[in-house]
C-alpha cells in the first residue's frame, strides 16, 4: 500500500520515430521527458526531473524517484516529446509531444510523524541531471544524488566550421575554449558526462565514483595533416570547484574509426575538498597527446 512518506517509483515506457529526416534538426532540439506529480488534483504540478531520449542506444524505458508527500489522491504526469529543453508542466511550444496523467490513491502513516531521516523535500530525485549554472558557467547538479548526468544537452564543441552548435559553450569552469574547426558529426566532440556512485549510495567523501563519458569518435583523418594517429582523452578532477585546481586522473587513447559514440568509463574516490566538485574531460586528436586541463567540457556535482 503506497503511503505518505514512501518512496516510489515513475516508469514509463516511450517510443521514438524511426525517421526525422523531415523534421528541422537545430542544435538544441532534443528526445526529452518530463516527470511531474501533484498531491491532489487542484493543487499545481511540481517538477520532478527530465530525461534525455538517445534513439538507439536505450531501451526507451525510464524511471525516476520521489517521496509521496501528504495527500489522498495524486496525479503524475509524463510529457514526451521533440523540441529544444522547456520546463513545463504542458510544453504547447514542441511541435512533437504527447502528455499523460496517472492518478492514484495514497493512505496517510498510523503516525503522522515520519521518521527523522525522511529527506526534508517532499521530491529528492537520486539520479539527478545536470543544469547549465550561469555563475560557474557549467552543467551543475544542485543537490547530492546517487548520480549527475548532463544527458546529450551539451553535445559538440564551441567552434566549428559553421559557427559552432553547442549549447552554453565552452561548457567549462574557468573559460577554457574549444579550440576546434571540427564539423558536426563527423569529428571528434564530447557529447555527454555523468559521475555515478560505484555502490548506488549518494555520492560521499572518500567513496568510489564513476565518470561515464560519451564521445563521437571522427569518421575520417585521411585528409588531416597528420593522417591515421590515435585520438587521445584525459580524466580531470578539483575536489574543489571554486579553486579550479586540477588533478589528472588517468588518459587513454584509440585509434579513430567510422564515426559515432564510444563511451568511456574511469573510477576514481572522491577526496575532501568543498561540497560542490567538479570533473573535466579532454578529448581530441594527435595534438592533444599531451594537452593539459585547459574538445573540454566541465561538470560540478555535490557530495556529502
Amino acid at each position: 500500500i503506497m503511503t505518505v512518506g514512501d518512496w516510489v517509483s515513475i516508469t514509463t515506457a516511450v517510443t521514438s520515430p524511426t525517421d526525422t529526416s523531415l523534421r528541422p534538426m537545430p542544435a538544441d532540439h532534443q528526445f526529452i521527458i518530463h516527470f511531474y506529480y501533484k498531491s491532489d488534483v487542484v493543487s499545481s504540478w511540481k517538477y520532478i526531473t527530465s530525461r534525455f531520449r538517445q534513439p538507439g542506444l536505450d531501451s526507451g524505458l525510464f524511471s525516476v524517484k520521489y517521496m509521496l508527500p501528504a495527500g489522498s489522491v495524486h496525479v503524475v504526469r509524463v510529457i514526451y516529446g521533440y523540441g529544444p529543453f522547456i520546463v513545463g508542466p504542458c510544453v504547447r511550444s514542441w511541435e512533437y509531444y504527447d502528455v499523460d496523467d496517472l492518478m492514484f490513491t495514497v493512505v496517510e502513516p498510523f503516525s503522522t510523524v515520519l521518521p527523522s531521516l525522511a529527506p526534508t523535500s517532499s521530491v529528492a530525485e537520486e539520479d539527478l541531471v545536470a543544469v547549465y549554472d550561469t555563475e560557474f558557467t557549467a552543467p551543475r547538479c544542485f543537490d547530492v544524488g546517487v548520480s549527475c548526468n548532463t544527458w546529450f544537452k551539451n553535445g559538440g564543441v564551441g567552434r566549428d566550421a559553421n559557427g559552432g552548435y553547442e549549447n552554453n559553450a565552452p561548457n567549462t569552469i574557468d573559460g577554457c575554449e574549444d579550440y576546434s574547426i571540427g564539423k558536426r558529426g563527423h569529428d571528434e566532440s564530447i557529447q555527454s558526462m555523468k559521475v555515478a556512485s560505484v555502490d548506488g549510495a549518494f555520492l560521499s567523501v572518500g567513496e568510489k565514483a564513476r565518470i561515464e563519458a560519451y564521445v563521437f569518435k571522427a569518421k575520417d583523418t585521411s585528409s588531416r595533416s597528420n593522417p591515421n594517429e590515435k585520438e587521445y582523452a584525459h580524466f580531470w578532477y578539483a575536489p574543489d570547484a571554486k579553486s579550479k585546481d586540477w588533478s589528472h586522473l588517468r588518459s587513454t587513447s584509440f585509434d579513430p574509426g567510422s564515426g559515432g559514440l564510444m563511451r568511456l568509463n574511469l573510477n576514481f574516490t572522491l577526496q575532501p575538498g568543498d561540497s560542490t566538485q567538479a570533473v573535466r574531460l579532454t578529448y581530441g586528436y594527435a595534438e592533444s597527446r599531451y594537452m593539459g586541463p585547459c574538445d573540454r567540457m566541465d561538470k560540478y556535482f555535490d557530495v556529502d
